[in-house]
């Protein structure tokens, strides 16, 4: 049931277990508690999913689907159930504690956000800080073009307001579903 306005979306399929603690542990001690988490079941088969303190809603993928449809299911049920705001991120992924609270801020007087992010090694060495300012200055994102030729907006650091997806259509067979998607809105 829902009990929120916004929608936390993640994938889990098998492989993923690996990841589960320190993806719960970033959504649990988030400074806000205002979101339901959608889990996505891409044919993950263990059932070893901890208890949280905010809602699971969790849809089971039958069958097998490209990635570009998993993903599809999950932005249909956020506007069948009429969220305002979808937060997207992925089960290998972890985030600041005011990762949530800042992009609903954003959200508050933009279309979409994203989130800097930073890359670590699987023992969580950090990789590269601040990745994406590093591909391009996200201060002077300017023109339709710029994000278009970056491509910068994934569905792992990427929110949303919820209505903007009402008319998106993703075809099967596309590969880079992220830059479909933020293509399609631009």
């Amino acid at each position: 049931m829902k009990r929120s306005n916004t929608l936390l979306m993640t994938i889990i399929y098998d492989g993923a277990e690996k990841f589960l603690d320190d993806y719960f542990n970033s959504v649990i001690n988030q400074n806000t508690d205002c979101f339901d988490l959608l889990i996505i079941n891409d044919n993950f088969t263990t059932e070893k999913l901890p208890a949280l303190p905010v809602k699971i809603l969790r849809i089971d993928i039958v069958g097998e689907k490209p990635a570009s449809l998993i993903r599809y299911d999950g932005i249909r049920y956020g506007i069948n159930h009429e969220y305002e705001n979808l937060i997207f991120s992925d089960i290998d992924d972890y985030f600041s504690e005011n990762r949530i609270g800042c992009s609903l801020q954003g959200l508050s007087d933009s279309d979409f956000v994203f989130n800097e992010i930073d890359i670590v090694s699987q023992s969580k060495d950090l990789i590269s800080e601040k990745y994406l300012c590093k591909l391009i200055n996200t201060d002077t994102i300017d023109s339709y073009n710029r994000i278009v030729e970056y491509n910068l907006f994934g569905l792992t650091h990427t929110a949303i307001k919820v209505k903007l997806f009402k008319k998106l259509y993703i075809p099967e067979d596309i590969i880079a579903v992220d830059w479909w998607i933020f293509t399609f809105l631009l």
